[in-house]
């Protein structure tokens, strides 16, 4: 039987969310204005040096996945690894926010590739997937992963208010905006980060073991093999790509906010003004998971993040105009991807069963990095996006006092409209074709009680 995840347990879990967060949601959101503007690198050279970095990224996602499965240890395949890295994960946030705009274009190039790689391709993943993999390992329980989901997507929301409301004056304050501000903000973050993790491990515990017709140490091929047999596996990988590409495209809104509604500090403002309809969102989830399912959840979050975008579209927000309509779509919106993040890694989680039901062979570590892999590689396609049509757009870097536009052209202007807006757009619509067709909700608890059956288990 499964246990019911106590609330120790499941905030605990949590705070692992708050942590990766913290700096994810940095990475996301100012990843591109700090290479751009307090690195100096051309807007061109970033979207490259990320795009190649997260297809490195994508392949440690799938050895990490390969290690947890082969993994032993007393305390579970995953959890030991979110003690392992907490102290790496800290240096490593502030070296990749560690820049020296003096230095020559070239060494500034190879230093942000390898501390970037250093942070995001080695350390975040080794922590990342099995902190992922640990959802699936703490119960099978279709509710109560959604649950502990809810509780890490309220973290994440956490994070994301404290980075935008933090980051840009914390910067300011203890270096004046300058590269100064950036490494002592993120070296104290890190160490935030390290502290979080170490509670997390110590606070949670896996339970679900594989069933009896499962080996050890499932062969690389076998596990592949049976990933490609795995139809809501793979509609969930596509469907990662194009939701992370959308959050990948958020460090656009750094420069929407500037250069169209001219001022930087409404950073903050649309952060706390998205915070409430994502809370409750968060806590409309779990009825309506238990009442309809994760899909209608997540159909419903896909349609508000496409009204919210008409919405913006429609009232053709600027420096000059009023930002009442904006401010009411960034909240439909914020009331959207709650239902879409709330709900994508549990998704996840139930692929998993489905696919020890249909080929015999439950690999978490590698389902989970793979499906990582492809929300990588569409962050960093959103990310890659982002830095390509400034390039394009011909933005040109200022390092000014204050926080207001810096006078782009219009072509720049354009180019953010459309990063901002269209390619979302068409990204949701995407997604909720592929969220139609899966069906695995109603199938989900015929396929458990089948895989405890075997387990010898009552189901």
């Amino acid at each position: 039987m499964d246990v019911k995840l106590t609330f120790k347990e499941r905030f605990s879990y949590s705070l692992g969310s708050l942590a990766c967060n913290l700096v994810w949601t940095s990475v996301g959101g100012f990843m591109v204005l700090f290479y751009t503007d307090i690195a100096l690198l051309p807007a061109a050279t970033v979207g490259i040096l990320i795009l190649i970095s997260r297809i490195f990224d994508g392949v440690s996602d799938i050895g990490m996945g390969i290690i947890i499965d082969r993994s032993k240890h007393p305390k579970g395949k995953a959890r030991p690894w979110i003690l392992r890295m907490a102290i790496p994960f800290a240096i490593a946030t502030f070296l990749c926010f560690n820049v020296f705009p003096e230095w020559p274009l070239l060494a500034r190039v190879i230093y942000a590739f390898i501390t970037y790689n250093i942070l995001t391709t080695i350390v975040y993943t080794a922590v990342d997937i099995p902190y992922g993999v640990m959802n699936a390992a703490m119960s099978q329980d279709q509710y109560q992963r959604s649950v502990l989901n809810i509780f890490r997507l309220f973290m994440a929301i956490v994070a994301g208010v404290a980075v935008n409301m933090v980051v840009p004056r914390m910067t300011a304050t203890l270096g004046g905006g300058g590269a100064q501000g950036w490494r002592l903000t993120f070296g104290l973050l890190g160490i935030l980060a390290a502290i979080m993790f170490f509670l997390t491990y110590f606070n949670t515990k896996e339970r679900v073991e594989t069933s009896v017709t499962i080996k050890d140490n499932v062969p690389i091929k076998t596990g592949l093999k049976a990933l490609v047999k795995n139809k809501y596996w793979i509609m969930v990988v596509i469907y990662a790509v194009m939701s992370y590409t959308s959050t990948g495209l958020g460090g656009i809104g750094v420069y929407f906010t500037r250069e169209i509604l001219g001022d930087l500090t409404l950073v903050g403002t649309i952060t706390i003004i998205g915070v409430l309809p994502m809370l409750a969102g968060t806590f409309l989830i779990a009825p309506i998971v238990k009442k309809a399912g994760k899909r209608t959840v997540a159909l419903i979050g896909i349609i508000c993040g496409i009204l919210g975008c008409i919405i913006i579209l429609a009232s053709d927000p600027g420096v000059d105009t009023s930002l009442t309509m904006f401010f009411v779509a960034v909240v439909i919106r914020a009331f959207g991807s709650a239902f879409i993040i709330g709900t994508l890694f549990a998704i996840i989680a139930d692929t998993i069963e489905y696919g020890e039901w249909k080929s015999g062979v439950r690999t978490e570590g590698l389902v989970y990095s793979a499906s990582s892999f492809g929300g990588k590689l569409g962050n960093g396609l959103g990310m890659a996006i982002v830095s390509l049509a400034l390039s394009v757009g011909g933005y040109v870097p200022r390092v000014v006092e204050g926080f207001g536009p810096t006078g782009q052209s219009d072509a720049t202007i354009n180019a953010i409209r459309v990063v901002y807006l269209w390619i979302p757009i068409f990204l949701f619509i995407c997604m909720g074709i592929i969220m139609f067709f899966f069906k695995l909700d109603k199938q989900y608890p015929a396929i458990l009680a089948e895989l405890k059956a075997r387990r010898g288990e009552e189901a």
